[in-house]
């Protein structure tokens, strides 16, 4: 450091602190190791501006400080680290000794940080009149310093420099943090999902935040429920809550992905909801909120799609199944015929008549089944009793080269789905199996009960081949959509990614094991459902003939040969029938017939005035009369152009006598018209 003089020595002594003069009372020849000792840099400037002194910490800090010391080698240890263990300079930085007050502050301005960085750094304690100014310097690389200048009684100016480096630092870190935290919250909130937070601490696990698109996606004013009970928002956000989501509220369950639909502006709409644990000890519950509508939409699309892929091929089986019951009915009835004629007994005949038209019947009830397209609505079915009923769609559908099996247990198997569901997945699992076997083999279907440790109780669906298998690459890419091995036009490669996801929409899981040149099984588990399936409703008592004895009916059929075959099956329930070609008809037999209309039984398309438009009048003009709709057509799904009301009866053609006597049994007696075979009971 700079030696002093006597004079300086005492005008500097002067400025020390009261702590540094009481520990140094004998001053002479203490007062620079005292300066040396503090960690304070210090430089003292006299009243014409001229360099004095500053202290090693001060001149390892500016070595150009040292530039007067004559005796930098001698007297002081530190000094002599000066040049060789400081921290690089800045390279703009001038290397020139600094001799007065006018250089030192042309190095401030020259090692200063922007007035942007220095913000929140120098902030004056407790009289910022004592000091000339302060600035925030960076002397080295990764190194600040706050400099002060204050001003002292002597005119002279004693220059303060503080390492700051861990402030600024902090600082930065706290200003990035803001800055990003005010990023994080524009994007939330202007982010298309929606997010919302509870506090997972309390009973109440208050509502803690929600952004704009919850709002907007539930169509509910958030702010009323900000600080409020979490229960209050799930109940009025999601009047179909979901168990999950009570499970998690509760603590039972970290997690859970769900489902939410509601009608929005006569539109319906999708909502997926991801709700789960976070934070630290699990002291936050959020939720993911997202319109899927698009998606569920795209989905569906693609599997109708995958539907009528499955359809095209059934239809050459389908045609060779419907050829062979018309063959049979035709044969049957000639026989008959022969028979009357010769007077021998004809009811076998007949009997062989009724079972071809109750075979065509079924396969068309299951092509129907089949087409039909429901999104999310899900009940308990008998997987057994679905699977042997989709056996009559793939008797065709696969040909004479291939063997099909059905395994059972004899026991019902209840799991939550739908009908259209398991028909999909078993259907396209089939046809790959099929295609797997160009030389034929066989089909295994196995359904049995199976219990999973730690899961719970459900069943095991297994479709098995004897063909070709899969390598390990085809294995890895089987369930990506479009994805296919077979030849360009004889596959869309959707099948089996749309099995996999409908296998997840029923919460069951798949597994696969295939071996080349010996086959495939698909092993598929599902839940157990603990409803059984609606029972269908049982036949009544006996002695319900009379039931219908004088009742009267309308039948409005454009089809002569069907109205004169209803007229007489309704004639041998003993009652009256009033036959009408068309709607136009039925309203003019009603309008002149003075007593009771019990029934109402028409056909859904004819000319003139459809059924349903016959049914709304009738409804106005009768109100007590029961409707019952009949048709060839699908009356659900894509391929429908008829709007069937949510709470009408629908016979599927032809018509099976017992199921339309069941029914109307039931309405005469006020019973509510339960499904039967046969019967769409649609809601």
């Amino acid at each position: 450091m700079l030696k002093l003089t006597k004079n300086q020595d005492s005008e500097i002594w002067g400025t020390m602190p009261s702590w540094i003069r009481k520990l140094f009372p004998e001053r002479q020849g203490l007062l620079e190791e005292a300066l040396n000792s503090l960690e304070l840099a210090l430089i003292y400037f006299d009243v014409d501006g001229e360099l004095i002194t500053a202290n090693c910490k001060a001149c390892e800090l500016i070595p150009q400080l040292a530039g007067k010391n004559e005796n930098r080698n001698g007297n002081c240890k530190d000094c002599e680290l000066i040049g060789s263990c400081v921290q690089k300079t800045c390279e703009s930085v001038s290397n020139e000794p600094i001799t007065n007050y006018r250089q030192f502050v042309s190095y401030l301005f020259d090692t200063s940080l922007d007035i942007q960085e220095q913000a929140g750094l120098m902030l004056e304690k407790n009289n910022p009149g004592d000091t000339i100014f302060h600035e925030v310097i960076s002397p080295s690389i990764g190194k600040f310093y706050l400099v002060r200048v204050i001003p002292q009684s002597s005119k002279g100016i004693i220059v303060e420099l503080t390492d700051i480096s861990a402030i600024k630092y902090r600082s930065d870190d706290l200003f990035k943090l803001n800055r990003e935290n005010v990023i994080l919250m524009e994007a939330i909130e202007t982010s298309r999902k929606g997010i919302f937070i509870f506090e997972n601490e309390s009973k109440e696990k208050n509502l803690l935040f929600a952004n704009q698109a919850v709002s907007t996606l539930l169509n509910l004013p958030i702010e009323k429920y900000l600080s409020k009970p979490g229960a209050d928002f799930l109940n009025d956000a999601f009047t179909d809550i979901n168990p999950d989501i009570s499970d998690v509220l509760s603590g039972k369950k970290s997690k859970c992905s769900t489902w939410h639909n509601h009608q929005t502006n006569s539109e319906e709409v999708w909502l997926e909801l991801y709700f789960y644990k976070a934070g630290q000890e699990g002291n936050l519950l959020i939720g993911f909120l997202a319109n899927q509508t698009q998606a569920k939409l795209q989905e569906n699309r693609l599997r109708q799609t995958q539907k009528l892929e499955a359809i095209g091929q059934l239809a050459g089986g389908v045609a060779h199944d419907f050829n062979n019951i018309l063959a049979i009915i035709e044969g049957y009835a000639r026989m008959a015929e022969t028979a009357s004629k010769r007077g021998e007994p004809i009811d076998m005949h007949l009997g062989k008549i009724l079972q071809a038209t109750q075979r065509g019947s079924g396969l068309t009830r299951q092509l129907l089944t089949f087409g039909k397209h429901r999104v999310g609505e899900t009940s308990t079915i008998d997987l057994s009793q679905q699977i042997m009923e989709i056996k009559t769609l793939l008797t065709p559908l696969l040909g004479v080269a291939v063997n099909l099996e059905i395994k059972t247990d004899g026991l019902p198997h209840y799991i939550k789905g739908t009908q259209d569901l398991v028909s999909q997945i078993v259907m396209n699992l089939s046809i790959n199996a099929r295609d797997a076997m160009p030389q034929g083999g066989v089909i295994t279907i196995e359904i049995k009960a199976l219990n999973r440790e730690g899961i719970g109780e459900g069943t095991i669906l297994k479709i098995a081949d004897t063909g070709t298998g899969m390598t390990k690459e085809v294995m890895e890419r089987m369930f990506d959509p479009f994805f296919t091995t077979k030849e360009q036009g004889k596959g869309t490669g959707l099948g089996l990614s749309m099995v996999y996801g409908l296998i997840q929409q029923m919460h069951g899981e798949m597994n696969v094991d295939s071996e080349l040149g010996i086959g495939t099984t698909f092993s598929i588990w599902f839940p157990k459902s603990d409803a059984a399936p609606k029972t269908l409703l049982q036949d009544q008592a006996t002695e319900v003939g009379n039931r219908l004895a004088g009742k009267t009916i309308i039948v409005a059929e454009d089809e002569p040969d069907l109205l004169e075959l209803m007229q007489s099956t309704l004639e041998g329930f003993g009652m009256k029938v009033l036959s009408a070609a068309n709607g136009n008809e039925a309203l003019e037999l009603q309008d002149e017939f003075e007593g009771e209309i019990d029934f109402l039984l028409t056909d859904m398309v004819m000319p003139q005035l459809g059924g349903l438009e016959l049914a709304g009048l009738f409804r106005e003009i009768r109100p007590n009369t029961h409707i019952v709709f009949m048709s060839g057509y699908p009356v659900r799904g894509e391929i429908s152009n008829i709007d069937l009301p949510d709470d009408a009866v629908f016979l599927a053609k032809p018509i099976i006598q017992e199921n339309l006597k069941k029914i109307m049994e039931q309405a005469v007696s006020g019973h509510r018209i339960e499904a039967t075979a046969g019967v769409v009971w649609e809601r």
